[in-house]
């Protein structure tokens, strides 16, 4: 019989999730509001490299390479293979097209207030969902959700909330229904924590500090930690250890190291705690925000930086005093905060060259401070005003927090909108934010403003004159103006700095091939071999600079080395049937030209080529196919109507012939051999006055062209064509022309 008080149990616990459901929906709904101009944003900064630049994107290979590729001179992310397969599934759904990655970060973002809002419920902390819906549209997360390459901020917060929440029921801290005695129950529950705990960890190392915000719960609700709660955290801490030195190792093996990164030990305790207060600081007051922050002049020897680490110091030691009188929730409170951005300061982390603090590095460590506040607010009202004045206050504080707080990120967020407005406003709040100049210069290029693309990357290189990167950007931006010499003076520039830059040497490569400089031009493409491990395109314009210097069977090899790294690449199959056909080896040539062609079936001059190639075969109805497709194309392609003629002059097709030709003619008016071929047509076609007229043309275009001279020489011998003895005389020696020199018909 089931009791009185498990009805009113049941009841209340059937009210309570019925009023949640609307609430929830309401933060969802806000939410989504504030995030609306983010959802129209396109990709910035580093987005391409996590999705339009990454190989391992296009194929189901590369997922299996996110998992197992750590390390190694093609790698260029961190070790996050969650948030790479989160992109590998979100590249098979939107491609390219940046609204459906920035969608799923809102939803994420909201999800994450959602499960804020329940942690903070289930351990009884007042003004739950105040807390969570200030977290949802603080504008300092702004940059964690409208920054598509910061999934992995959101998706790792996901799985950290989710963790937490089945770690504090197992550990016995929530202030809901208790957990059943049952032990398989108990340890079922902690499999389940810990294998989220690993996909926060997969998603970003950051979340290593779970186990440490677990101790924090556990000292704010117990008197003291027990064995058996160090026991159940230190498979945390230990998995948390490993994937914190793989992430150490890898950002200062690729990422992180040189002169910036020299701090000494003292240094960085003063950077944490400048960068603690910092970060306080724009919780209580979001104004300005901005991608890249001034990096500080850091010095030992200036006394009041220390008041920095002294004043956090100070502050966590009056805490730990007033335990007693105010409680410990403060003080876990505010220790979380610190502990979950401080440690930052002490690794060396790519980022902090251009800023030793950014906005996204606080993502969950806010919600530390946002609670507090939020919680203290509500209880010093409980003191101050009666009850129901106190709802009706925080409510009303709440509103207008809440709506200051979604405009604010309404309007962060269209900053977002492209890289150029994003780069456009940290250089108006940063003038000396070397990157931003640097990534406007990227985002300019990309639409064509080469003159404005380098103005920005001449002023990066004002405010870092040793960056590599800059100079060779510059030199590209040069290159394609046609500024060779000055693009080359770049590139070597670039590697006085970083010698062992691949990319200045490929663009070298590019610009002494240019020039037609083919010895220098090797040598580079070859370097970059050596430092880059090799990839498709090196081996490729290195094969096609060799076949440009007659070294065939190098160029060939090179080819075949850039199938091995791609294997679908359409580029390297249609140099490889090139270079197999020039050898007469025309069943390969055929093939590759048809591998190109699955590649790129939209490429006329492979299906021109490949006609050609059938044409030599004697496959002529497929080559006719081909020939067509490259003209229903591109109806320009001099050679594809050149090649079809010659097919349907074979066939008898004299008409369609001449057409095809005249076309040729029109397309390349300065070919002597279009005017033999045209001649000859026209001739087989009866109109033999037109035909010496093309041949007489391809004679005055190519005086040597032994071939024209034979066939005018015959056309104007034939008995039906009328003529004085001056036009006699002029066929006098054309046909002692015929032992010349053999014109071979074009390809």
């Amino acid at each position: 019989m089931t009791s009185p008080s498990s009805n009113v149990a049941k009841h209340s616990s059937s009210t309570t999730r019925s009023r949640a459901v609307p609430v929830a929906c309401l933060l969802l709904a806000i939410t989504v509001v504030a995030y609306l101009p983010a959802l129209e944003g396109g990709f910035v900064f580093d987005d391409g490299l996590y999705l339009t630049q990454d190989v391992r994107m296009e194929s189901l290979a590369g997922l299996g390479e996110i998992w197992t590729q750590v390390g190694g001179p093609q790698y260029r992310h961190q070790y996050y293979p969650l948030t790479g397969t989160a992109f590998w599934l979100q590249h098979r759904l939107w491609g390219d097209n940046p609204f459906g990655y920035h969608f799923v970060n809102v939803l994420l973002h909201a999800a994450n207030a959602l499960l804020l809002w329940r942690l903070l419920w289930v351990l009884g902390i007042p003004g739950a969902w105040v807390a969570a819906a200030i977290f949802a549209v603080h504008p300092v997360n702004v940059q964690s959700v409208a920054w598509i390459s910061e999934l992995k901020n959101v998706l790792s917060t996901l799985f950290f909330l989710l963790s937490t929440l089945v770690f504090v029921r197992f550990l016995g801290v929530a202030d809901a229904r208790p957990l059943p005695r049952e032990t398989g129950h108990r340890w079922r529950l902690y499999g389940l924590g810990l294998a989220l705990f690993v996909c926060a960890l997969a998603s970003k190392t950051a979340t290593c500090l779970l186990p440490v915000a677990l101790g924090f719960i556990l000292f704010w609700k117990r008197d003291r930690i027990s064995r058996r709660d160090l026991a159940a955290l230190a498979p945390l801490v230990l998995l948390g250890l490993a994937f914190v030195g793989l992430t150490v190792f890898l950002e200062s093996h690729h990422y992180a190291h040189g002169e910036e990164f020299s701090q000494s030990f003292i240094e960085r305790v003063l950077i944490a705690g400048r960068a603690v207060w910092f970060y306080a600081g724009k919780l209580l007051w979001p104004h300005p925000l901005s991608f890249i922050y001034p990096r500080w002049e850091v010095d030992a020897a200036v006394w009041w930086q220390y008041l920095y680490p002294l004043g956090v110091a100070c502050v966590l030691g009056g805490l730990w005093v007033m335990r007693t009188r105010i409680g410990k929730a403060p003080l876990a409170a505010v220790a979380f905060f610190v502990v979950a951005v401080a440690p930052i300061s002490f690794v060396n982390v790519a980022f902090t060259r251009m800023s030793y603090v950014a906005d996204h590095w606080q993502y969950w460590a806010s919600m530390g401070l946002i609670t507090l506040a939020v919680a203290v607010a509500s209880r010093g009202g409980a003191v101050l005003l009666g009850a129901r004045t106190r709802r009706w206050a925080l409510a009303g504080t709440a509103t207008i927090v809440v709506a200051v707080g979604s405009g604010l990120t309404w309007q962060r967020g269209r900053d977002y909108e492209s890289s150029a407005t994003l780069m456009s406003d940290t250089i108006a709040k940063n003038p000396q934010a070397w990157q931003a100049y640097y990534n406007l210069g990227v985002a300019l290029a990309a639409e064509g403003r080469f003159e404005e693309a380098t103005a920005r990357y001449h002023e990066a290189l004002r405010l870092k004159p040793d960056y590599a990167a800059a100079r060779v950007n510059l030199g590209t931006v040069l290159q394609a103006q046609g500024n060779l010499q000055e693009a080359i003076d770049h590139y070597f520039e670039a590697l006085k700095f970083k010698p062992n830059y691949a990319l200045a040497h490929y663009n070298l490569g590019g610009a002494f091939r240019s020039l037609g400089q083919l010895d220098e031009a090797i040598m580079h493409y070859q370097r970059v071999g050596e430092l880059s491990g090799g990839s498709a395109a090196t081996h490729n314009n290195l094969g096609e600079v060799l076949h440009a210097g007659g070294r065939l069977d190098e160029a060939l090899a090179q080819y075949r080395l850039a199938l091995e790294f791609d294997p679908d690449s359409a580029l390297a199959h249609y140099n490889l049937a090139v270079s197999l056909r020039s050898r007469e080896r025309l069943a390969e040539a055929i093939h590759h030209y048809r591998r190109a062609l699955q590649a790129a079936p939209d490429a006329p001059e492979v299906h021109g080529n490949l006609g050609e190639a059938l044409k030599r075969q004697g496959n002529l109805d497929e080559a006719v196919r081909h020939l067509r497709r490259a003209l229903e194309i591109d109806p320009d392609v001099a050679a594809a109507h050149y090649n079809l003629a010659i097919v349907l002059r074979s066939q008898g097709r004299f008409e369609e012939a001449i057409d095809h030709l005249l076309e040729t003619a029109r397309l390349a008016p300065d070919s002597g051999e279009v005017h033999n071929s045209l001649g000859e047509a026209l001739n087989e076609n009866g109109r033999l006055a037109d035909a010496i007229d093309h041949f007489c043309r391809a004679i005055e275009l190519v005086p040597d062209h032994a071939v024209a001279h034979i066939n005018l020489a015959l056309a104007l011998s034939a008995p039906e064509v009328e003529r004085e003895d001056s036009t006699r005389r002029a066929t006098e020696g054309h046909g002692e022309k015929f032992v010349g020199p053999a014109v071979p018909t074009p390809k």
